[in-house]
């Protein structure tokens, strides 16, 4: 009689390949981990045979040089699936409580601890979150390097990428055999958009990016024919040229331009915003000729945020409201409202009304509110670009080296 393997079998055998795989490596793992709510993680992982797993991650300088230890099995419930058992970093993108590492309240920023294996190599291990459906990719790492990659990751992300938005215009076109594509690279939600025209009609393309040691890699690559972009490195700035040079996909040099021109106009946009009806949000105020926060309202250790109401009463009158703590370090609201339009296709306008709400005691504060309004109030209006899922950055029609964001 011939000899038929069990189902229990060949899943003990697949869990035991997967165990023999994630522990071979000498340097570890390299993971770029996608939130479900946006966004992207690179982590350092190191697994042993006694299901422990040291971890380092790019959630903020204390998480990238303090190893954070957890255990970890691998169990077929349903499929061969991969859990991260006791709390560590990646619980923190799960966490619901906000002030761990961000994300929605209650939600947290869309992580996953509980990962199926998708599909493996000896070089590659893909998986998918088991609850939130978050994407982790794992890399095996270059033992000679393996140390100090994360720590590079950090410094290129903290201090090469973030000069994105130091060029004094925000439009950032990309040339490829004669093909106009308008990139934009938001730092702050680690994503990456792509507008650009083909036979006639506006393409608009946007996925969330990881930090590589020396560039992004896209969670999906950007596909248009022949023409694709996986991953940018080796960043070269020329801020009197207004370019920025970049290694497309490891394998030839490009230029992306700075202009004070759009590429394109997203018609739509403004009209997104309209319909979305929710509340849009920002620790800081414009980006004005290079300068992140032209107003220092993050500067000012008072200050929260800032929300951006579309619709409020559901007629087109909106406000903006600043949050801050008071003298008594109680939480305060101080706002104007305003009436946004879209006389223009793609432009919107917004006329400002009076204050309301507690005015702030602390007058620096209150000077940076006042020039924030003033500098909205662009006779021109704004241009609305999305760059991320529910992420808009408003540029200023009259000047391109004005321009804020909101997600």
């Amino acid at each position: 009689m011939e000899n038929i393997e069990r189902p229990d079998t060949k899943i003990a055998e697949r869990i035991e390949w997967y165990t023999d795989l994630l522990t071979s490596s000498p340097g570890g793992w390299i993971g770029y981990l996608y939130p479900a709510f946006g966004g992207g993680v690179t982590f350092k992982f190191d697994f042993d045979k006694n299901q422990r797993v040291r971890m380092i991650a790019l959630l903020n300088t204390q998480t990238v040089h303090n190893v954070k230890e957890s255990s970890y099995s691998i169990r077929a419930p349903q499929v061969p699936s991969l859990y991260f058992d006791t709390y560590s970093y990646i619980h923190q993108l799960a966490d619901p409580i906000i002030t761990k590492y961000g994300g929605e309240r209650l939600v947290g920023a869309g992580g996953d601890f509980e990962f199926s294996f998708v599909n493996a190599s000896p070089d590659t291990i893909r998986l998918k979150g088991n609850f939130r459906g978050s994407d982790l990719l794992l890399v095996r790492a270059d033992p000679t390097g393996a140390e100090n990659y994360l720590r590079n990751v950090y410094t290129f992300t903290s201090q090469e990428l973030v000069k994105v938005d130091r060029f004094k215009d925000y439009y950032k076109k990309l040339n490829y055999n004669g093909q106009d594509y308008m990139i934009i690279i938001n730092v702050d939600k680690s994503t990456f958009s792509v507008y650009y025209n083909r036979s006639g009609k506006l393409q608009f393309f946007t996925t969330e990016f990881a930090g590589m040691e020396n560039g992004i890699l896209l969670r999906e690559p950007f596909v248009d024919g022949e023409f694709s972009i996986q991953r940018f490195e080796d960043f070269e700035f020329d801020f009197t040229q207004n370019q920025l040079q970049v290694l497309l996909n490891g394998k030839e040099k490009i230029v992306i331009n700075s202009l004070s021109v759009p590429p394109v106009i997203d018609l739509d946009g403004p009209a997104q915003i309209f319909s979305k009806y929710n509340r849009s949000f920002s620790t800081y105020g414009f980006n004005y000729d290079g300068q992140r926060d032209y107003h220092q309202l993050s500067s000012d250790p008072s200050f929260i945020g800032a929300h951006l109401r579309q619709r409020y009463y559901i007629n087109n009158l909106d406000r903006f409201e600043f949050y801050y703590y008071d003298n008594s370090n109680m939480e305060q609201m101080f706002y104007y409202n305003l009436r946004s339009s879209i006389n223009t296709p793609g432009v919107m306008k917004f006329d400002v009304y009076a204050n309301f709400g507690t005015v702030p005691s602390n007058s620096s504060l209150l000077t940076a509110v006042n020039k924030f309004k003033a500098f909205q109030g662009d006779a021109g209006g704004f241009y609305v670009f999305t760059s991320g899922n529910d992420v808009y950055d408003f540029v200023s029609v009259d000047d391109s080296k004005k321009w804020f964001r909101f997600y």
